[in-house]
């Protein structure tokens, strides 16, 4: 997919991202992807590879602010549980795609080697889909990856410069960085709802973030069913 069809599909489906109990925009921009490819494999692997490039940048983030001694402000119980969560996924995800296509390789030679019944048929069958997902991975990767990250990069960082708009209202001095801020709403956006007291820069960061989504949301979703039905319209006549 060209990059502005997939940086209006990010901002298309964003809503639904703040939909609870789950991250409903997940669903929304997976069924759209399936739709465009009609490959499963495919279409699981770019989701997991947005996944991702997410973690990283957090990973970064959080790294820089380890760095600067701001960690101190936001190592809460939940901000521990996320930075679990990012390494986990970021390990997960790297042994999937560099790691796995030649790993399931190796794995059903030996099985075919050294194993032989009924079940060996299935287990085969079942390595086979998992080499044939890490392998598609592995070229998405190559060949959309330095894409992906480009358009992660954008989006973390209008985020952080949103994030730095608000920080001078803030009570606490430990939301006077941007960084922080942002960290902060990312991980406690669900507890907001439930929460007796609530920081106004952190209120006023979030409650900023969603009116934006919904400015931007009719264009995006204008600008990519344009760029989406187009091109159909002219296979079509062409037939």
């Amino acid at each position: 997919m060209p990059a502005r069809t997939i940086f209006l599909l990010h901002f298309a489906t964003a809503p639904f991202a703040i939909i609870p109990p789950f991250k409903l925009g997940e669903i929304v921009r997976f069924y759209t992807l399936w739709t465009i490819s009609r490959k499963l494999s495919e279409t699981i692997v770019t989701v997991l590879l947005d996944r991702l490039f997410d973690a990283i940048i957090l990973s970064l983030l959080l790294a820089w602010l380890v760095i600067n001694d701001h960690i101190d402000s936001v190592m809460d119980e939940s901000t521990r549980t996320v930075q679990w969560m990012i390494l986990a996924v970021t390990i997960s995800a790297g042994v999937c795609f560099l790691i796995g296509p030649r790993a399931l390789s190796s794995l059903q030679r030996y099985v075919m080697i050294h194993h032989s019944g009924r079940n060996v048929l299935v287990s085969l069958r079942l390595i086979d889909v998992l080499r044939k997902g890490t392998t598609s991975g592995e070229g998405l990767l190559r060949q959309q990856g330095p894409l992906l990250m480009m358009i992660t990069v954008l989006i973390w960082g209008l985020e952080l410069v949103a994030a730095a708009l608000f920080t001078p209202i803030a009570i606490f001095p430990e939301f006077h960085n941007a960084g922080v801020l942002l960290i902060n709403r990312t991980v406690q956006e669900w507890h907001a709802a439930f929460s007796s007291f609530i920081d106004p820069a952190l209120a006023t960061s979030a409650a900023s973030s969603i009116l934006a989504i919904f400015i931007v949301w009719p264009p995006s979703v204008y600008g990519y069913l344009t760029r989406i039905i187009t091109p159909s319209s002219r296979r079509q006549r062409l037939k």
